[in-house]
């Protein structure tokens, strides 16, 4: 059985993604060449360099941010936990927890309820719909699932 599901963004996503990829770009390289400028430079002071180096480091940080989520984002069912991989950022949920999932047949939406009354929506290739809900009523069969033709539960 499927039990692990890659993230499916949407075109604006991987849009942002490339804009923050090439802004990251942008901020290492011109600060890169400020920092060599500022080496030939008399009368630069310490701040300059400083403001120059941490600037390189936050354009690196953007690549280690970035890069792992358009990679390696993704849904993993192992045991009792549904865990959100959203690249470096980990999030693990007891399936127990979880009380519904609704398919909004209009919006083509994949819903989970949990019971602290809050939802989430679930980011996979529609063909994965069924195996996603599967391993998750596999472990706990309490979750009840339904389809919604008309939208009228969707919040």
């Amino acid at each position: 059985m499927k039990t692990t599901f890659k993230y499916k963004f949407t075109k604006p996503f991987y849009a942002l993604f490339i804009v923050g990829i090439l802004l990251a770009t942008v901020c290492i390289g011109s600060n890169i060449r400020r920092f060599i400028l500022l080496l030939s430079a008399s009368d630069a002071s310490a701040t300059n360099y400083v403001a120059s180096v941490l600037s390189v480091i936050i354009g690196i940080l953007g690549f280690v941010f970035i890069i792992p989520a358009m990679i390696s984002s993704k849904y993993e069912i192992k045991k009792h936990e549904l865990i959100t991989k959203w690249g470096l950022i980990t999030n693990k949920t007891n399936v127990k927890n979880i009380t519904q999932i609704t398919f909004f047949r209009i919006t083509e939406k994949l819903v989970i309820y949990y019971d602290d009354d809050t939802y989430s929506n679930v980011c996979i290739d529609k063909s994965e719909y069924d195996d996603f809900v599967k391993a998750l009523r596999d472990i706990n069969p309490k979750i009840f699932y339904s389809l919604d033709t008309e939208n009228q539960g969707e919040k």
